[in-house]
């Protein structure tokens, strides 16, 4: 069986201690391409949780640090996770020169022939969206597809594999070289303040990510020779581009061919602009988008907010989201997208507000036929929740009336107070006196008053109003809230759930299989037509419902569903969903025409198993009753 190439390395620099050791002398020892024999220190160094164990010198030369021996006595080979194994296998891959060998991979992962081919199989599905394809032939395995597409590839890998919200870039495994974001940043602002152009965080991370990727690629001698897609661009982007490209070529020695050029100048019209979108409005608008954006981003608006029951959205906002979508289309048109190293947290943060994303990206992908990634769908998420977030009117409030003493009508002081630190959570209906209080009959959620009462437990304040009743009454306020919601959803829940909905123990082969067949056991109670299946899938194909590890909610609003259903799938063992696994599935169908109560049990339930204990708690229902009774128990707490 062969030896791991990464330990033989490390013994050979054992070997020659303290010797100084050329990248060509390694090259030539172990029959790999120097650029192999860079990935391979660069594992060395990252298995070794202390500090780097071999170092370079001036001449670019490596050496073995002084305490090497301290430090090897704690080595041992790295152990994998499956995730991690994929991940790994993608990165040698990408950066080899030549096929692989299956073995030489089985070595390095330090795993079985047979799991590096279960591996290899995880590894297809997770390149395929990008265009490219796994090749496999006499036990040697390679990627083929464009040197765009890889490009791509990469940029998805490096950003999914971020754990922080920034851009953390200067070492990773899917390059050959380590580089200095911030460098290469300054000079960026540079040319583009030179340049006039209007850019933010998100734009220049991109634009950063997207050079670092082309320098170290070609660095490889991997470039672009394939012919670019057709693309309106601008004077000021071309000469930006050039700058870009010859600071590019005098810090790192790359030279960037025409095709090179024309890709990077494509990228720039997709990511900059040297208009400042404060200026645009209603009345300019046409100026600076194209009618089909226009048109496609209208149509978005009136969808959404007929199939979620959202407020008509005003035209400052649809200003800003008709530009997004025509900044959208043109990144679409040149098969290229932005990276969103938030896009997860974002999903798992605001699952509905993600939810009406990716029906927006459903949207464009049947007018114009384009596939969104979720790093796109989370960008569109920005913008749906910065209008959900800020609609009062869709926000639960509660209704209220305040009785005072009428003396020199002094209350309007609390008045004005709590309609100011309230107006998104309270609907002060009324305020009345004492007297009118006793001979009136109002049904409201709330009463606050500056006398104790003998009748509808008020919350008392004096006439002005302290910040520890303000506390008392924000805690109260909550806490009625809450109730208001449990309140609501049980009665949806008890509506839409019953014992031909409870199962157990449903697998299949993948998350696309254990939906089709969990639906194949409820369709014989006539709950939809054959229909909503497929609506389902390709909700489950669009982005993953797996909102939070150990729980699914696929769902669908359709005309297909006869009657709102909640069913409830337990699981003994985790199954693999997509890139996480589930013990829980919920799948969610509503009647078109009792769509409004979606957001309420969606919403609810997501809060609901946001706690991983409740989840397991669900999971281990043996039955219906069971079930029932544990969500009635869990509301309770």
């Amino acid at each position: 069986m062969r030896r791991n190439k990464s330990k033989d390395i490390l013994d050979y620099f054992i070997n020659h201690y303290p010797q100084s050791l050329s990248i060509k002398k390694i090259s030539d020892k172990f029959g790999v391409s120097e650029r192999q024999i860079k990935n391979y220190i660069k594992q060395i160094n990252e298995n070794n949780s202390q500090k780097e164990l071999i170092l370079q010198n001036d001449n670019g030369d490596y050496f073995l640090c002084d305490d090497f021996r301290d430090m090897t006595k704690e080595t041992s080979h790295p152990e994998y996770l499956p995730k991690e194994r994929v991940s790994t296998i993608i990165s040698m891959l990408v950066l080899s020169d030549t096929p692989i060998n299956i073995f030489d991979l089985a070595d390095e992962l330090y795993v079985s022939r047979p799991t590096v081919e279960s591996d290899l199989l995880k590894v297809r599905r997770t390149i395929s969206p990008f265009k490219l394809t796994l090749d496999t032939k006499n036990d040697v395995v390679s990627i083929s597809g464009t040197e765009k597409d890889k490009r791509r590839l990469v940029s998805y890998m490096i950003t999914n594999e971020t754990n922080s919200g920034l851009m953390n870039i200067e070492q990773n495994k899917f390059l050959n070289d380590s580089y200095h974001v911030d460098f290469i940043k300054d000079n960026l602002r540079i040319i583009f303040n030179q340049c006039n152009f209007v850019f933010n965080d998100y734009s220049l991370n991109n634009i950063v990510l997207h050079l670092i990727i082309t320098i170290d690629r070609l660095k490889s001698k991997c470039s672009i020779d394939e012919v670019l897609p057709p693309n309106l661009t601008t004077h000021v982007e071309q000469q930006a581009a050039r700058m870009i490209a010859d600071f590019l070529s005098k810090n790192y020695d790359v030279a960037f061919s025409d095709y090179e050029l024309r890709n990077l100048i494509i990228f720039l019209s997709c990511n900059l602009s040297t208009v400042n979108y404060n200026f645009v409005n209603e009345k300019n608008l046409s100026s600076y988008v194209s009618s089909e954006s226009n048109y496609l981003a209208r149509l978005i608006l009136l969808k959404i907010s007929d199939y979620y029951f959202l407020d008509d959205f005003d035209e400052i906002f649809a200003t800003r989201f008709i530009l997004h979508i025509n900044n959208l289309l043109k990144r679409l048109r040149s098969n290229f997208s932005v990276r969103n190293p938030m896009a997860k947290d974002i999903m798992k943060t605001y699952p509905l507000i993600f939810d009406i994303s990716v029906f927006v990206a459903d949207i464009i992908q049947q007018e114009t036929g384009y596939v969104i990634n979720r790093d796109e769908i989370s960008l569109i998420a920005l913008h749906i929740g910065s209008f959900i977030e800020s609609s009062k009117a869709n926000k639960s409030k509660l209704s209220a009336i305040y009785v005072y003493s009428d003396y020199h009508q002094i209350y309007q002081y609390n008045i004005t107070k709590l309609q100011k630190k309230y107006s998104d959570s309270i609907n002060l209906m009324y305020s009345m006196s004492v007297e009118d209080f006793y001979s009136s009959n109002f049904s409201v959620d709330m009463i606050i008053s500056e006398h104790p009462l003998d009748k509808g437990n008020p919350i008392v304040v004096s006439p002005f109003i302290t910040d520890n009743e303000l506390d008392r009454i924000t805690n109260y306020t909550e806490h009625l809230i809450k109730q208001k919601d449990i309140k609501q959803f049980d009665i949806s829940f008890q509506a839409m759930f019953n014992k031909n909905l409870f199962f157990r123990n449903v697998e299949g082969n993948d998350e696309f299989n254990i939906i089709e067949n969990i639906l194949n056991k409820i369709e014989p109670f006539d709950y939809f037509n054959s229909t909503f299946k497929e609506n389902v899938l390709q909700r489950e194909k669009l982005s993953s419902t797996c909102f939070q590890h150990g729980i699914a909610i696929p769902h669908s609003i359709s005309q297909q569903v006869n009657k709102s259903f909640i069913s409830f799938t337990c699981f003994d063992k985790y199954q693999q969903w997509g890139d996480d696994q589930v013990k829980l599935v919920i799948i969610i169908g509503i009647a078109y025409h009792e769509r409004k109560i979606f957001r309420s049990v969606f919403n609810h339930l997501v809060k609901f198993f946001t706690d991983q204990a409740s989840i397991q708690m669900i999971s281990k229902c043996r039955t219906y009753e069971e079930l029932v009774k544990t969500v009635s128990n869990l509301q309770k707490e």
